[in-house]
């Protein structure tokens, strides 16, 4: 390989760290309950987590059912605009709920859905502890900023395989504490599972606003 092939396939990958620096993969925000608002009511919240920030809206159009919005940054500051909803199937106004999560997002390259159930056990009116687990993908988009053309096949197979659509596993465990009815503080500790052999953890606090 002559040095001006050497120069250029050196350029191309630092370009190609810089724009996949501005990818996002699926909301690393928590659901913290598998409870519904319930019709009419709201929820703000805001979070402050390893290695992201988020502020979402949340509003009961159903007794169980609410859809909302979230915005989160992640990693470098990347913006990740997202819109979700929940279904809760049963929940008690002591002891257990069961939902289902899921929502779609864009960011600046990225295009992601997630899916997923929630558990959650509310033994006082004060305290709650949730588990929710989640199937996420995310597709990110080719820029025209890079041309493959006098690149070797294999560094373009390698390129090529950043943009298939991936698929991983998250589980989110999380403690909820409610001072009062609207405001409460959220812990959570969580994994995310790219594959079998490589594991990651995330954690952060959420703050909740409810009326």
């Amino acid at each position: 390989m002559g040095l001006n092939m050497k120069l250029l396939k050196y350029l191309l990958v630092l370009s190609f760290l810089g724009y996949l620096s501005s990818c996002a993969i699926a909301p690393l925000t928590e659901p913290h309950t598998a409870r519904t608002l319930g019709q009419g009511n709201n929820e703000w919240t805001g979070s402050l987590g390893f290695p992201y920030i988020s502020a979402g809206y949340q509003r009961g159009v159903l007794e169980n059912l609410d859809i909302g919005v979230l915005v989160e940054l992640q990693g470098y500051g990347v913006p990740l605009l997202a819109l979700e909803s929940k279904y809760a199937f049963f929940q008690q106004e002591r002891g257990m709920a069961f939902a289902l999560v899921g929502g779609v997002g864009i960011a600046q390259y990225s295009k992601i859905w997630y899916i997923g159930p929630v558990f959650s056990f509310h033994p006082s009116s004060q305290w709650e502890v949730s588990l929710a687990g989640k199937l996420n993908g995310f597709l990110w988009s080719e820029s025209d900023d890079f041309d493959l053309t006098d690149i070797e096949d294999e560094f373009a197979d390698i390129y090529d395989e950043f943009f298939d659509p991936h698929h991983y596993v998250s589980i989110d465990l999380s403690n909820t504490y409610w001072f009062h009815e609207g405001f409460g503080l959220t812990g959570s500790v969580s994994s995310v599972f790219f594959s079998l052999d490589e594991l990651q953890f995330k954690g952060g606090l959420k703050f909740n606003f409810r009326y």
